[in-house]
């Protein structure tokens, strides 16, 4: 394979070193750390509190992630929206940073250390939890917040750091905090494996909201949104990338709850446009309540894109050919007022600023959810194109109907599973621009391809690309030989 050597600052603060090391750390067994539920519930409470400070770490319990953690590094890098033309026409020569960008090759990903720090903290409330024989009420509603915690932290790790194509290269597991070392191992676990772990722990939470209600003033994750609409993008990207259609009829079924059961959102997509743009891309604060206007768009606002990040540019000719005219989202969201009502002959790259457009209301800090309704209604369109088409191509009139002007006569109507899939595809490119957690691992697990040539140098991204898989830190493969580590990133040097 062809080497690569990479000019790079490492500049890892101890903050992002915590990550599988602190996760693989071990107690003797047979030791109680927490002796009762309220002290465990406390305990938690710090790090939840810490979770809706803007997801920063503040106090004593590990944050949940990092600022910029991933969409920030994923958006602009990776997905292929972005239009590279700047740089192309730059009069000095690209920065070693700035070719990494049009290489996709990134190296420092702290998405390891903060997950894995995550899991760590969730493992140690979940053991010490489940030992206690006294409140089996605030049992199940704090051990359950933080079985959708682990659930989620594993799942993004899985998303980030394994090949969709290998099934045996899973993730580092280990949910004990009684092990002794010697018998910690520390390799990968078959995808698979960490499926089911995914999976169990979203089951058990289920399992115990639906005896125990949520505590709204305490509460985040332990709910039913977040529960449906997690087991809906965990099986949807377990069909992705195996294609079972039990697995899809799986993502389906959450989806289908995440949109309509009473206990989750139990409504429709807003109405009007107004809504539409307040809603659809804002939610609402940060709180674990649902948000405004009995519209539960948002659970938890994830992350933040801040104002003085660089915006390279979206794509003109793929802006006019991906909306069709009557998108609504194709001048509100990227076009400034005085430009929405322009020829679209008249439109120029420099006039598309989703960045400020589709975030402005937003302030300084953009705050972008992880856990989206309209997802929701993509995943189960999709996910009925492999169950039932005929309901699929119904339930997409009714998205088109809330994304477009017009009557259902002027609507896209798919002739097969795969064209209603490849529109499904499209609409996620719509949908979610600017947030590339989205967007890149779309074109991950539908395994895309890309060229891009800028001052002469050409970067090919294969379908399936070893550059589609994070690099595992040096740090941890160092240090434990049985976390092997990507393919391809082993002939990456690295140079301080």
């Amino acid at each position: 394979m062809k080497r690569y050597i990479l000019i790079t600052v490492l500049l890892l603060g101890t903050s992002l070193m915590m990550g599988c090391k602190k996760y693989l750390q071990y107690t003797p067994a047979d030791t109680r750390f927490l002796i009762d539920m309220q002290s465990i519930k406390q305990t938690l409470a710090s790090y939840l509190n810490n979770f809706q400070r803007n997801t920063k770490y503040v106090g004593d319990a590990p944050g949940p992630w990092l600022r910029d953690c991933y969409y920030n590094t994923t958006y602009l890098e990776y997905a292929d929206v972005w239009s590279f033309d700047n740089l192309d026409t730059k009069s000095s020569a690209l920065t070693e940073n700035e070719k990494r960008l049009v290489g996709r090759i990134k190296l420092n990903n702290p998405e390891w250390a903060s997950h894995y720090a995550v899991v760590g903290f969730m493992n140690l409330i979940i053991a010490e939890g489940l030992k206690t024989t006294d409140n089996e009420e605030m049992k199940n509603y704090v051990v359950g917040e933080a079985l959708v915690h682990r659930a989620f932290s594993l799942f993004k790790l899985l998303q980030y750091y394994s090949p969709v194509d290998d099934a045996e290269l899973g993730i580092p597991i280990n949910t004990s905090i009684d092990a002794n070392y010697k018998d910690l191992d520390l390799s990968r676990k078959s995808q698979k494996e960490v499926f089911d772990q995914i999976i169990s722990d979203l089951a058990d939470a289920e399992a115990r909201i639906n005896k125990t209600s949520p505590r709204t003033s305490y509460n985040i994750f332990y709910n039913y949104n977040v529960i449906y609409r997690l087991f809906a993008q965990v099986y949807h990207w377990y069909a992705s990338t195996t294609g079972g259609n039990e697995l899809w009829a799986q993502a389906e079924k959450y989806a289908d709850l995440a949109i309509n059961d009473q206990r989750a959102a139990g409504g429709a997509l807003p109405l009007d446009l107004a809504t539409l743009k307040r809603l659809c891309f804002t939610g609402s604060a940060v709180t674990g309540i649902i948000g405004t206007d009995g519209y539960p768009e948002s659970i938890f606002n994830m992350n933040e894109i801040t104002a003085s990040l660089p915006n390279y540019g979206y794509k003109l000719d793929l802006w006019n050919s991906l909306y069709r005219d009557n998108d609504l989202r194709k001048r509100a969201w990227f076009l400034a007022a005085n430009k929405r009502t322009a020829p679209i002959a008249d439109i120029t790259a420099a006039d598309l600023n989703p960045m400020a457009n589709k975030l402005a209301p937003l302030g300084p800090y953009y705050k972008v959810p992880a856990f989206r309704l309209s997802e929701q209604y993509l995943i189960w369109i999709e996910a009925l194109g492999h169950t039932n088409l005929d309901k699929a191509k119904e339930v997409l009139k009714i998205w088109q109907s809330q994304r477009y002007s017009g009557d259902a006569s002027g609507y896209y109507s798919p002739g097969s599973t795969q064209e209603l899939v490849t529109e499904v595809l499209k609409e996620r490119k719509r949908e979610f621009i600017l947030e590339g957690d989205i967007l890149w691992l779309d074109m991950k697990r539908t395994h895309t391809s890309e060229t891009r040539v800028v001052q002469g140098n050409q970067s090919k991204l294969e379908g399936n690309d070893w550059k589609y898989q994070f690099m595992i830190p040096d740090s941890e493969t160092e240090k434990n030989p049985g976390i092997k580590q990507n393919p391809g990133w082993s002939d990456v040097i690295i140079i301080p």
